[in-house]
């Protein structure tokens, strides 16, 4: 009778707030030995594959119940990639090793119902932590970039890397060559997050440029052949194209500032 209620005898719905999957390659005989008599490691290149997994529900309860009666509550599991049977085996599966949640319930119902083999722990939830991003930690934030087609960013703001438009030196008439190399002033908006009210040299390095859809979020412009954006800020986020840690006084500064914050 438990053997047949640890396998999922009642359908559950839930809303994922977040997620978020690591897998590990380690060396076969690391994990061979957590796997039980019948299952072997689906390896890849030589390589045997742990996952975790962390998850945070939102009124998690069984179908047949309203949202209201849902549980919320962060879930992490463990789990190795394997196969029944043999390795020329088409049946994948994952073993399970353990998995953690942060509610008592969980660990009663969970451990009833499933073969997940829940214990409890503590989670400490940082949602406002500063993020400093320099040159390419400035466009991964975006969805998409022309210098790699095809290649999802993080997409967390909403926009595209472009490449750097051809124009010509204003005193010189000279073409600008690209990349764009060199000290050049950044020009701080009234958003301008650590930068300081009045426009600094700092030193570029870069041949793309971030596209913002909400111009709000703007930090500082700079003129290349072009004015484009610079750096941007919102919330506990800066980031710039352009390299404060090559960027002496300035940049140093502007380090300074983010560890205060």
């Amino acid at each position: 009778m438990i053997h047949l209620l640890k396998r999922h005898p009642i359908p559950v719905t839930a809303f994922f707030r977040h997620s978020l999957v690591l897998t590990y390659a380690f060396p076969p005989e690391i994990l061979a030995p957590l796997l039980p008599s019948g299952l072997v490691l689906d390896t890849f290149h030589g390589h045997a594959f742990l996952a975790i997994a962390l998850v945070e529900t939102a009124h998690l309860r069984p179908s047949f119940l309203p949202a209201a009666m849902g549980r919320s509550f962060f879930l992490s599991g463990y789990r190795i990639f394997t196969r029944l049977g043999g390795a020329a085996s088409s049946r994948r599966g994952l073993r399970i090793l353990r998995s953690d949640t942060d509610h008592t319930w969980m660990v009663r119902a969970g451990n009833l119902l499933t073969h997940y083999n829940y214990r409890l722990c503590r989670v400490a939830r940082e949602d406002a932590i500063p993020y400093l991003g320099i040159c390419l930690g400035l466009q991964v934030l975006f969805g998409s970039s022309e210098e790699a087609p095809g290649c999802a960013g993080l997409g967390v703001l909403e926009g595209s890397v472009v490449k750097l438009k051809d124009g010509k030196d204003p005193l010189t008439g000279a073409a600008l060559k690209i990349p764009h190399i060199g000290w050049n002033v950044a020009e701080p908006t009234e958003r301008r997050g650590l930068l300081t009210p009045a426009g600094q040299h700092f030193y570029f390095v870069h041949s793309f440029v971030v596209a913002p859809r909400d111009r709000a979020i703007v930090a500082a412009t700079t003129e290349y052949g072009e004015r484009f954006v610079s750096a941007i800020a919102y919330d506990n986020v800066f980031a710039c194209q352009f390299h404060p840690e090559k960027s002496q006084r300035a940049g140093l500064a502007l380090l300074e500032r983010f560890l205060a914050s």
